[in-house]
């Protein structure tokens, strides 16, 4: 069962141990998504870097089970597709071919990861919301590299996860789908 309410409250944009961007609070209730928009270097990674406790800081309590999704993919380029996520969530042969299917990328799960496009090594890191039970997504401009019709597989799996009472907190330059009930939260340089 996920949490009911995550509240982050006056959480102050650094960066390097200079304030970046005023402070900012999030409440988000289990089924909430909230998506953070801004120009470039408004503090959107910076603060879902803080919120998942790349950074200096960490914000999710350490009850919720969250999954970050940065610009830098946790991948090595010299192991293949299969082979990382098996070192990611130790999941076995069959979940991590139904969890790449879902991004139509189960035909790359034996060749190295670095010998992948750009748009397939983002579906194959996004496959791995598929593989582990998490309360909270926190996913920074996960359509890029992304084509319209990987990005609407993307936007159906969060509203199955919201539905189901899961969070997510996401960065993006774009508006999203109608489809999806969200938040925006405005970023300013």
């Amino acid at each position: 069962m996920h949490p009911k309410r995550l509240r982050l409250d006056r959480i102050a944009l650094t960066r390097g141990g200079n304030e970046i961007s005023t402070t900012v609070s999030i409440d988000l209730n289990a089924g909430g998504l909230v998506c953070l928009m801004g120009p470039n270097g408004s503090g959107k990674t910076t603060l879902l870097r803080q919120i998942a406790g790349v950074s200096d800081e960490q914000y999710v309590p350490e009850h919720f089970r969250s999954f970050y999704l940065g610009h830098s993919l946790p991948f090595y380029a010299g192991l293949s597709v299969r082979q990382q996520l098996k070192f990611w969530t130790s999941c076995g042969d069959s979940q991590i071919t139904s969890a790449l299917a879902e991004f139509d990328v189960e035909s790359c799960a034996d060749k190295l990861f670095g010998r992948l496009s750009k748009g397939q090594q983002q579906r194959v890191a996004l496959s791995m919301l598929c593989l582990n039970k998490y309360d909270i997504w926190l996913l920074d401009e996960p359509t890029q590299n992304l084509d319209a019709q990987s990005s609407n597989k993307l936007y159906n799996l969060i509203q199955k996860f919201l539905q189901s009472g899961g969070m997510a907190i996401m960065a993006s330059h774009q508006e999203l789908p109608r489809s999806i009930n969200y938040r925006k939260v405005f970023l300013e340089k």
